[in-house]
């Protein structure tokens, strides 16, 4: 992998290390004060480079989903049928993950949902629970 992978970007990086201790953070631009998700090295909202790493509380409401019955890669074969989200952050930017521990016929657009993490490939990664 090059210096050009996503991965390697200190940003993303940051991100995964506090996903393994087990927070989750968002990107907020120190110039225009935008948040946005993914992190990434510029600001999309207003290209600057200036971007620091804000904790969230956790919580937010299920914004869009979609429900997942064909397995299209091993690391997730095992799990079909399984929930896609883009969650609406109380505190922050809407972000994607899982909605893992129910019957994805349980997930509604605005039900609230909290973080939780899993490990996926040995790579720790928020996923969101109902209630």
């Amino acid at each position: 992998m090059s210096a050009s992978d996503p991965l390697h970007w200190p940003i993303v990086s940051e991100y995964l290390e506090h996903a393994a201790d087990g927070r989750l953070v968002f990107p907020v631009c120190a110039d225009c004060g935008e948040s946005h998700f993914p992190p990434r090295v510029a600001c999309p909202h207003c290209l600057s480079a200036d971007v620091d790493l804000r904790e969230s509380a956790g919580t937010g409401i299920v914004y869009s989903y979609t429900v997942v019955h064909v397995d299209y890669h091993p690391t997730w074969g095992e799990r079909t049928p399984y929930c896609n989200a883009l969650v609406e952050l109380d505190d922050g930017p809407i972000v994607f993950g899982n909605v893992v521990d129910c019957d994805p016929d349980q997930v509604s657009v605005g039900a609230p949902v909290t973080v939780d993490f899993t490990d996926v490939v040995g790579t720790t990664l928020p996923v969101f629970v109902l209630g």
